[in-house]
Parts: structure tokens; C-alpha cells; sequence
């Protein structure tokens, strides 16, 4: 297990996340991180709107699944970026 991935899971039990959405949560960031071949903490704003754009429109996901209607702090990415230390805006 990465670092990276110790402390997304260190903050999400932290946050009192059940055990099954964490698995939910490092599964969307797994996927992230696969679709651009590169870490979760490397990738920028844009390639966040991107990967949701090609999650709505290619995979058919239903906004619920992709939280569009706002960033609460338990998301999976803000919780990645927190973890990192990297700022979000």
C-alpha cells in the first residue's frame, strides 16, 4: 500500500467514514489515478473535470455518483489533496 493511499484511509476513518465507503472512495481515486497513469496527487483541477466529464457523458454515471452538485469535504478528492497537503483551488 502507497503512502498516499495510508493517509487517504488514515483521514477517512478519521472523518468516521463506514468501511464501505471507504472501499467506494479508494476504488474512485484508484480510478483517477489509473485513467491518467499517474498519481491522484499529481493531477491538476482540469484533469478532474475531464475524468468527470468522461465518467458522465462515455460511462453513463448518474450525477449522484459523481457529486456534482458540490464538494463536501469527505469527497474523495479533497480528502486525496488534504492528505497531501496540496491546496484545492
Amino acid at each position: 500500500m502507497t503512502t498516499l493511499r495510508e493517509k487517504f484511509i488514515r483521514e477517512l476513518v478519521i472523518r468516521g467514514i463506514s468501511p464501505r465507503t471507504q472501499e467506494s472512495y479508494v476504488a474512485a481515486v484508484y480510478g483517477l489515478a489509473r485513467h491518467y497513469h499517474q498519481p491522484p496527487d499529481q493531477l491538476n483541477d482540469e484533469q478532474l473535470k475531464d475524468y468527470m466529464f468522461y465518467l458522465a457523458s462515455e460511462r453513463k454515471l448518474a450525477p449522484a455518483s459523481l457529486n456534482l452538485t458540490g464538494q463536501r469535504p469527505s469527497s474523495p478528492r479533497a480528502l486525496s489533496r488534504g492528505a497531501t497537503g496540496q491546496c484545492t483551488a
